[in-house]
């Protein structure tokens, strides 16, 4: 058993996975997107992001992504809260992209080598995982999403 425990153990490139839970949590979460000049590429419900999490927890997430000159591109599900975040798209340095008929139950935000997943239910919870294939996967999944809801390549 040894033997195998060793061969398990060996040192890989294992995905990292970290786990975060609570308002706190999540703050930790969103502050892990602003890397300086990093594209976010993610997928929201801003509908639910914002009947489950406060506005002034939100709106300084965006701020700081624009200091450290991180643009996000969002597909969101098409609804009166998509519609305003979307409105402030130029200023908060994003595009989103709305979408009827989806229901999204998480946020998933895709960048570096990092993939997001955020629970806006209650008890909030949260996974990154940090592996370059699954984030470049991810990638690959949202820009064929993003590609069949209108023009432009990222």
């Amino acid at each position: 058993m040894p033997e195998i425990l060793s061969i398990f153990n060996r040192p890989t490139k294992k995905p990292k996975v970290k786990f975060y839970q609570g308002l706190d949590g999540l703050k930790q979460v969103y502050n892990d997107y602003s890397q300086p000049n990093q594209p976010i590429y993610g997928f929201s419900d801003y509908e639910k992001m914002f009947e489950a999490l406060p506005a002034d927890f939100l709106w300084p997430t965006a701020e700081n992504r624009v200091k450290n000159n991180c643009r996000f591109y969002c597909i969101a599900k098409d609804g009166k809260m998509g519609r305003m975040v979307q409105s402030k798209d130029q200023e908060q340095l994003r595009e989103t992209r709305l979408v009827a008929n989806i229901d999204f139950e998480t946020e998933i935000n895709i960048y570096s080598n990092k993939v997001s997943l955020i629970s806006f239910r209650k008890p909030y919870a949260a996974v990154i995982i940090e592996d370059p294939a699954i984030a470049k996967t991810l990638k690959s999944i949202w820009q064929m999403v993003w590609d069949n809801t209108g023009a432009g390549n990222r």
